[in-house]
């Protein structure tokens, strides 16, 4: 059996070799460290002399920024424009579609003779001012010729209106041709007599 004493004389030339071999991998990774370090130091010196560049690249960032803030701005008025002329457009449309159909209506009933048949309606202006289908828009020819009667006198009035037609108030008078000065005329003749 070995004692310690031969045991330490046993291990030695072991240890001298861990010993040789730590001190070269110590050395080679100081070497390294040192390699490790100046690299550090050249590539640090290198970003210092290159941070003038980057104030310039921040330059043209910000300029970058402006531009497209100002391509923002024109899109979106661009857009805003756009939308603005599309509810013109449909406005329009609308007022043609509108033109149309009551056109149509209007060549529709200039046909119509029989008093049963349909009379489409047609826009007229309401009392204040709007646009739009009469109240008591007649449904056939034969309610059209009954607008003559007394009775009646209210809605034809209200579909003259809404048409705007003018001179409608002398209707009473067209049996008569006789006018109020030529009446006041007469008086005066007949009871100067």
């Amino acid at each position: 059996m070995l004692l310690p004493e031969d045991l330490t004389s046993y291990f030695d030339p072991w240890f001298k070799r861990i010993d040789k071999q730590l001190g070269r991998a110590d050395g080679r990774a100081v070497t390294h460290s040192d390699n490790l370090a100046r690299l550090v130091d050249a590539n640090f010196f290198e970003t210092l002399n290159r941070l003038p560049d980057l104030g310039d690249l921040e330059a043209k960032i910000e300029e970058l920024d402006g531009r497209f803030d100002d391509v923002d701005d024109k899109i979106d008025t661009a857009e805003k424009n756009l939308e603005d002329r599309l509810e013109d457009l449909d406005s329009k449309i609308d007022d043609v579609d509108s033109y149309l159909k009551d056109s149509r209506a209007i060549s529709q009933n200039a046909l119509c003779t029989q008093g049963w048949q349909q009379v489409k309606p047609v826009k007229g202006t309401s009392a204040q001012g709007i646009p739009g289908l009469p109240r008591n828009f007649p449904q056939t020819v034969r309610e059209f010729w009954q607008l003559k009667e007394l009775s009646k006198r209210d809605t034809l009035t209200e579909l003259v209106r809404s048409y705007e037609v003018q001179g409608y108030q002398q209707w009473g008078n067209q049996g008569n041709t006789e006018t109020r000065e030529t009446r006041e005329t007469r008086t005066v003749r007949t009871s100067g007599l």
